[in-house]
């Protein structure tokens, strides 16, 4: 792999569009990047990992922020943060001893409160939208993340490589990461864990059976109340139509005279409730004499009649004959007469 390309766009430290030749003479492959502190010296190795691992770079101004909340801070100050900033590498390999020129264009912006990425990679010229979607994959094979720290360090991480105890975990990792040890071990460790996980016991086999038929029953029931909604939304509708028709029919019942009949109606039952009433009376009226006697008294402009409950009153000294109660009260002055026989008149 050949760098020959750097292109930087409102980058961290570096403003508007700023390019870096990296392309190396004839038996002198290393390049070596000189500047005070501060200046960007590993702005430029971060910019190198960000563009070819996105997520999985590590940038050495990252910590531990977010991609999103990185990408958004790594945008130049003085830069209009909704135009983003931009990152390119140009390299080339060799594949199947044919070189290939690779051109991995890296473009982020912030959208409100949001980040926008887009990568676009380019194979001799052309763009490939295969490689675009799967870059993360590609670049693998052709520098994988782990044989990267080999190559992009700066003068602390020479110090580092320099000594022998902790070059060595360094350059196992690296060994194994081309090698492809670490992907056989991290599908040995998803694999027992998975494994773990199908490890399930009785009584877990059982919970998860009832968690089936809750989970039928659940169904069951919610099928019957859709069901019961429709069927409950129909007879509404019903009855909907048919209040509609009988204030229809309770309109034209009355425009055709219905409300007279109801009151002719009503007026029948009042007279009917009269008869009644008069029959009544008329049944009380004929009831016998002598409860009749007990319950009034006759009066006359010339007699009263002496039946007990009118003794108390003031009985008149002069009283007709017998012959003149009939003329009285007709129909019912033999009885009274038989009860309470009238006294002998005075002279």
């Amino acid at each position: 792999m050949h760098l020959h390309n750097l292109t930087l766009h409102d980058f961290g430290a570096y403003q508007g569009r700023q390019s870096l030749d990296l392309r190396v003479k004839p038996k002198r492959p290393i390049v070596l990047i000189g500047g005070l502190n501060g200046c960007g010296k590993t702005t430029l190795l971060d910019a190198i990992q960000l563009v070819l691992y996105g997520p999985r770079a590590r940038c050495s101004g990252r910590g531990n922020r977010s991609y999103d909340t990185y990408l958004r801070e790594s945008i130049n100050r003085a830069a209009d943060a909704s135009r983003g900033a931009e990152l390119r590498l140009e390299f080339s390999i060799t594949v199947e001893g044919r070189p290939r020129t690779y051109e991995v264009a890296r473009t982020w912006f912030v959208s409100g409160k949001q980040v926008r990425e887009s990568l676009a990679v380019t194979v001799d010229g052309k763009y490939d939208d295969t490689i675009s979607e799967n870059w993360a994959e590609h670049v693998e094979e052709i520098l994988p993340l782990e044989v990267a720290s080999l190559f992009f360090f700066d003068g602390e991480k020479v110090e580092q490589l320099a000594d022998p105890e902790r070059a060595a975990g360094v350059i196992e990792a690296a060994v194994q990461s081309l090698l492809g040890v670490r992907a056989v071990e991290q599908l040995r460790t998803d694999l027992l864990a998975l494994q773990r996980r199908q490890r399930l016991s009785q009584e877990d086999q059982g919970i998860l059976e009832q968690i089936r038929d809750l989970k039928a029953k659940s169904q069951a029931a919610a099928q019957e109340v859709t069901d019961q909604s429709q069927l409950l939304a129909q007879a509404t509708s019903r009855l909907d139509v048919a209040q509609a028709q009988l204030a229809k029919i309770e309109r034209d019942f009355e425009r055709a005279g219905g409300k007279l009949y109801e009151e002719r109606r009503g007026l029948e039952a009042a007279k009917e409730a009269t008869a009644e009433r008069l029959a009544q009376t008329r049944k009380d009226l004929r009831a016998s004499p002598r409860d009749r006697c007990r319950s009034c008294f006759c009066v006359s402009s010339w007699q009263r009649c002496g039946s007990r409950p009118c003794a108390s009153r003031r009985r008149p000294r002069l009283v007709r004959s017998s012959a003149s109660w009939s003329s009285v009260t007709p129909g019912w002055s033999t009885s009274c007469r038989k009860a309470y026989p009238p006294r002998p008149a005075l002279r």
